[in-house]
């Protein structure tokens, strides 16, 4: 009698803790994957300029996606810190940015991925040429734009 009862909890708990157990695995894998986009998309503009949205957003969001690594979140600190607008330390914040990156492929397992390796990047001059052509259009713009006297307004004709 008691080996039946026992076979019946077992038969109506047994898809409860499958249930549970699959969830747990699902919440874990969400969790490292929402890791490894940030790292792809850290990785992926590390040698970039100007730094992108998706750049910033990713860096937002270590905090929140990283809060139980604290070595994350203390490389990442460091990294805030550098880039802060008034920071001694903002010629070296590519620095810094390779010790977090350091960081997350550590703690993501990325276990062939030297400090060379993240210190490399491609970038070719051609980017840099149309990002500087870019910025002397807009300078220029804005100069015209500005030094316009009447932009925005109709000018009355002389004729009447």
């Amino acid at each position: 009698m008691i080996i039946g009862i026992i076979s019946v909890i077992a038969i109506l708990i047994s898809p409860l803790i499958a249930v549970q157990v699959t969830r747990l695995l699902d919440k874990k894998e969400a969790e490292k994957n929402r890791q490894l986009e940030i790292f792809r998309v850290l990785m992926g503009q590390r040698g970039l300029l100007p730094r992108t949205d998706e750049y910033v957003v990713a860096l937002n969001q270590i905090d929140a996606v990283f809060h139980k690594v604290e070595s994350v979140r203390k490389a990442y600190g460091e990294l805030y810190k550098a880039t802060a607008p008034n920071s001694s330390e903002l010629s070296d914040s590519g620095k810094y940015l390779i010790i977090l990156l350091q960081e997350m492929a550590k703690h993501l397992k990325f276990d062939n991925l030297r400090d060379l390796d993240i210190d490399k990047y491609y970038s070719p001059q051609t980017r840099a040429d149309g990002q500087n052509f870019l910025g002397k259009y807009y300078n220029e713009f804005l100069r015209v734009l500005e030094n316009s006297e009447h932009f925005g307004e109709k000018r009355k004709s002389n004729d009447s």
